[in-house]
């Protein structure tokens, strides 16, 4: 019997509508029976295309013992995220809170009958594993904890809705607006940036929207080939197949590894209307046919699979056929050969890397090229051709993937964007129709936007994301065909805009309307994910308005909201695409260009501009001028000719009537020019003149003191592990830029008590070789007035004392370093470098902060009766400042005490990287004996070494000496693996765990089989029990090694964590304090 979702548009409400739940959609009927019962709510929100969605739904909504236990203690409520993202982005901010940090679909959180939430998680399994608990469990858990612990689950959801409001105020806005935003999103990509398989970070690898088309448009505005060079490579990963469909068109939602090989096969309209300009950009900008070809294979499925009787477009296609996932996408050989043929089946085969075991599941494999076509040879290109349109007809002769008819406002906003750019750079009249189709589709009657349609039928009122994507993609309509009703109906939508969503009080637009139900905790969605966020697609809409329409209204409103979210950039500078690419608009050299005349002249003109990359520019066009455009008045064609104005921030140039002037003219206008000056840069706040917060230096260092310099400030603290990491980057930029004006100055940030301490803050400077100056900030009143949020933040000060850039993160040399250079050559003649006086503390003592000792026998080996204090005991003492290992024999002395008696060193007591009976390390810290063999983890050199007791030789054993980005090693065997930070060690019966502290992980080494790689944590630095590839840690240290058990300690979060070998699950003991 259906429940009440049956009466839904939602395909995603309406795939539930038979389950054994007594399911309600969100609206007053449940939450007044939550109210009147007073019950709490179950609330399950999740989307047709999600693979672990339909999971749950086989393994528990259509369960009838677990739905009757739902059903008796709970009003159970089910949201389709795409068509409520207000209900979806509020409470998974609250899921994340509950989680430390973890999200996702399904997700499921309980709330009070008032709508607080209390608990929840994302998908849970019908019986416990992997460190989950069941669902029958969160349910009986969440159930008693309303029932018998009322007064605290009340207080919980006051705790976190006064974390959800202050996650939704705007900051205030920040100073001038700066035109370093780009450059921001181009050094935080090239910390991430994968060098090996392009992307950034570790599997699974999203599409980078945001971050490829920043990365073009710093390219283009500097000239900067980095940037262009990790957007193309990043480009041609994705196109190789495997989240590139080779054989129907078009991207998967993400690659499940590294390597871009395996998709995870839902397709998603968003996903594809934001990647399709990006290639279009790729191929102006580069000239290469390979990234037209992808955006018209991408047009072209759109065209054939989303495309609805309405004009509009289908949301997404499902992962799943046949009740499998990727089923629909895939091949074996044997399909190929009765497909294609033998001969062109086997040639197939080895070219698009399908083989008899299968790349994917149950031996099939998904299509993968090597390189992109056009660069195949004459005979290869020739059996794709054929082979290609083939495979796509055998797909399709199979039960294809569940669509959902679900016509989304913002995302087909994307889609005809994307459309309308493709009729202009591609010339194909096709494309420019059917995004008016979707335009008109979406539109309607001229009144209130919907959030959503499905056939025919309205969903909710629409939401700011929809208003400002639409009103994005009208300007390229505009643009892309040159009628005014597109511009006018785009202004329109700016103007509902402002008075539906725009916050008078605190700036920004929210994600609901004045006129919307009013939830427990506001929203304003300010960063940006799989789709951007309004507020950032705004500020480019509203920007390009201004410069077509003279709209200045607008214009402040992009600039305040750029200003507000300025403080943010450092935090996650990748998440601003939209945003930086408006900063930069908005920064000076945008050009108007605006062509008139008889069409065929017209035409010729405009495809002169349409072939070139041009991210800063605005494009009317017409017989005549448009009223509309203001830049344009009085500018008629030349002598009967059509003819193009070029403007550049409301200058105009001599007009031109051939596309070769006006080619030459854009080239000139367009050159790439490096960032001068301080332009928009704040002014860096003065440093404080008391001698006694200053070590390493004889006198304060004032920053009007130091003009003519460039300074890099960073903040650190001598206990967080990722800002131990940036010390010897800086150490070897202070080699780097010896003899010129650069003054490197550390201030440190007290986190513990034990960091406020200046003897103890002198002492850890000597351990680390720290010789720069350092000021002591233990109440964090510099941190505050250089608004830094996170361990480390660097910045780096131009001549002028303003702030050229900053980033929080561990921060590459090279990186760094390019940095530095910029700032420098900016100056056209620096001021010679000032010398400072350093005075290092001494180091010459026995030992120099030693870091960890070991025994043997060790406690396995004392529960069999050894004696701890017998002949064969040994001390082991990992001397870590003098670089070195010391083995001592461990006795009894006379008046019956422990005694100690150096044997054997490893090390000369200088940092180095070296093997052999007289070997050279760095920084040691862990050790571990496993009978013949002691381990070291030599932590400055990012490695694992191994003793041999019998011969004294050491040799490395896993890390390659790099700093490694804790993504797990990839494929590369142990001593390939870029390690970090390994800070402990223990060891039995031939594996040896290490504590990662630096990828906040355990890793595992198998040194028979010679196997290497994280076991525990995520590698996110956060505070969550439970699956072990799920938890997350803090920098793990103090392994212990006791039967199945294996403990360590998280210093960032001053807890006591444990692992049970057996069950798979991670605990904490004691202690919790949030990262």
């Amino acid at each position: 019997m259906p429940n009440r979702l049956s009466n839904q548009t939602s395909p995603y409400l309406l795939q539930h509508a038979h389950n054994p739940v007594d399911w309600f959609p969100w609206g007053p009927e449940a939450l007044a029976l939550a109210r009147e019962t007073d019950r709490p709510i179950l609330l399950s929100v999740g989307y047709s295309a999600c693979h672990w969605c339909h999971v749950m739904e086989r393994e528990s909504f259509e369960d009838a013992t677990t739905a009757a236990l739902m059903n008796r203690h709970f009003v159970n409520i089910k949201v389709d995220r795409e068509e409520r993202p207000d209900l979806d982005a509020l409470y998974m901010q609250a899921v994340m809170l509950f989680t430390g940090g973890h999200g996702g679909w399904p997700m499921t959180v309980f709330l009070t009958p008032k709508g607080e939430p209390y608990f929840g998680g994302t998908y849970f399994p019908p019986k416990a594993s992997r460190g989950m608990p069941s669902f029958t469990q969160v349910l009986e858990h969440a159930a008693n904890l309303y029932s018998q612990r009322r007064d605290d689950v009340l207080a919980m959801g006051r705790e976190v809705l006064e974390e959800l409001e202050s996650l939704a105020r705007m900051p205030s806005p920040h100073g001038k607006l700066s035109d370093g935003w780009l450059e921001s999103i181009v050094t935080g990509a090239a910390q991430d940036f994968d060098a090996e398989h392009a992307g950034f970070g570790g599997a699974p690898k999203f599409p980078p929207h945001g971050t490829l088309a920043a990365l073009l448009a710093a390219w283009r505005r500097t000239g900067d080939e980095q940037a262009l060079s990790m957007a193309t490579a990043t480009l041609d990963a994705m196109a190789k197949g495997g989240m590139a469909d080779l054989a129907g068109g078009g991207f998967a939602r993400y690659s499940v590894d590294a390597e871009w090989r395996i998709p995870h096969f839902e397709k998603m309209l968003y996903d594809n209307g934001q990647l399709a300009p990006i290639y279009l950009d790729a191929f102006k900008a580069t000239g290469k046919p390979h990234y037209a070809r992808i955006a018209r294979e991408l047009f072209e499925f759109v065209l054939r699979d989303l495309r609805l009787e309405s004009g509009g477009f289908a949301s997404a296609l499902d992962a799943d056929s046949e009740g499998e996932e990727g089923v629909y996408y895939t091949f074996t050989p044997g399909e190929l050969r009765e497909t294609l043929g033998l001969m062109d089946g086997l040639r197939a085969c080895a070219l698009l890397q399908v083989t008899e075991a299968g790349t994917f599941e149950h031996g099939r494999s998904v299509l993968r090229l090597e390189r992109p076509q056009e660069e195949l040879d004459e005979t290869d290109r020739a059996l794709l051709d054929r082979a290609l349109p083939k495979l796509l007809a055998r797909r399709q002769a199979r039960v294809p993937p569940g669509r959902d008819d679900k016509v989304l406002t913002a995302w087909n906003a994307l889609m005809i964007g994307a459309l309308a750019k493709g009729a202009a750079t591609l010339n194909e009249p096709r494309y420019l129709q059917a995004a008016k189709d979707a335009a008109r589709a979406v539109l309607g009657d001229g009144g209130r936007l919907l959030r959503s349609q499905m056939d025919g039928r309205p969903g909710p009122a629409a939401f700011f994301e929809d208003y400002a994507f639409l009103c994005d993609a009208l300007i390229d309509l505009y643009e892309a065909s040159g009628e005014e009703a597109w511009l006018t109906e785009a202004l329109r939508l700016a103007d509902a805009s402002v008075s539906l969503f725009w916050d008078e009080d605190g700036g920004g637009f929210w994600l609901t309307g004045r006129d919307a139900e009013p939830l427990v905790a506001p929203n304003k969605a300010l960063i940006g994910g799989a789709t951007p966020s309004g507020n950032g697609v705004a500020t480019l809409a509203f920007t390009r308005l201004e410069a077509l329409t003279g709209r200045t209204d607008l214009g402040e409103k992009a600039d305040r909201v750029l200003r507000s979210l300025q403080p943010l950039l450092s935090r996650a500078s990748r998440a601003f695409g939209p945003e930086a690419i408006a900063a930069a608009w908005r920064a000076g050299r945008a050009l108007e260009i605006g062509v008139v005349g008889p069409i065929e002249g017209r035409e010729a003109l405009l495809a002169e501009v349409r072939r070139r990359y041009l991210p800063f520019v605005v494009l009317t066009a017409g017989d005549v001028p448009s009223p509309l455009t203001p830049f344009m008045a009085g500018r008629a064609p030349q002598g009967g000719l059509a003819t193009a104005y070029v403007c550049e921030d409301g200058a105009c140039r001599l007009p031109v009537t051939t596309p070769e002037a006006l080619g030459a003219l854009l080239d000139e206008l367009t050159r790439p020019r490096r960032r001068a000056g301080a332009t928009g840069r704040l002014t860096a706040p003065e440093l404080p003149n008391d001698p006694s917060l200053w070590l390493n230096t004889e006198a304060p260092l004032q920053l009007s003191a130091l003009r003519g310099q460039v300074i890099v400030l960073d903040f650190w603290t001598y206990c967080c592990v990722n800002c131990l990491h940036v010390l010897p980057e800086l150490a070897a930029l202070e080699a780097r830029f010896e003899g010129q004006p650069v003054v490197f100055v550390g201030v440190h940030s007290a986190k513990f008590d034990a960091e406020r301490d200046p003897e103890n803050v002198r002492r850890a400077l000597g351990r680390h070789n720290v010789t720069h100056p350092v000021l002591l900030d233990p109440e964090h009143a510099v941190w505050s007035e250089y608004a830094v949020k996170a361990w480390p933040t660097l910045m780096v000060i131009d001549a002028q004392g303003k702030i050229a850039w900053q980033g929080s993160g561990e921060v590459r040399r090279d990186v760094l370093g390019e940095i530095v250079r910029r700032v420098l050559a900016e100056e056209e003649s620096p001021a010679a470098p000032r010398p400072l006086t350093h005075s290092a503390p001494p180091s010459n003592t026995t030992l120099l902060y030693p870091g960890k000792v070991a025994l043997w026998p060790d406690a396995a080996e004392q529960l069999r009766d050894t004696d701890p204090f017998g002949p064969d005991a040994r001390l082991y003492v990992s001397d870590t400042g003098h670089h070195r290992v010391i083995e001592a024999r461990l006795g009894r002395g006379p008046d019956g005490w422990p005694a100690a008696r150096i044997l054997r060193v490893w090390g000369d007591g200088s940092p180095g990287d070296r093997d052999g009976v007289s070997p050279q390390l760095n920084s040691p810290q862990g050790l571990a004996r496993d009978g013949a063999l002691l381990y070291v983890a030599d932590t400055g050199n990012h490695s694992l070494r191994v003793v041999n007791l019998e011969d004294g030789q050491m040799r490395r054993v896993a890390g390659s000496g790099r700093l490694g980005k804790g993504d797990g090693g990839g494929r590369r065997g142990p001593l390939e693996a870029d390690l970090r930070s390994p800070w402990d060690v223990a060891a039995a019966e031939g594996v040896v765990f290490i504590a990662m502290a630096g990828a906040h992980q355990l890793w595992v080494y198998h040194p028979d089989r010679g196997a290497l790689g994280p076991f525990v944590g995520s590698g996110r630095e956060e505070h969550i029990d439970g699956a072990p590839n799920e938890a997350a840690l803090a920098q793990p240290s103090g392994l212990l090694l006791l039967g199945r058990f294996l403990f360590w300690t998280d210093a960032e979060t001053s807890s006591v964590r444990l692992f049970d070998l057996a069950e798979g699950r991670v605990s904490t003991l004691g202690g919790r304090r949030s990262v």
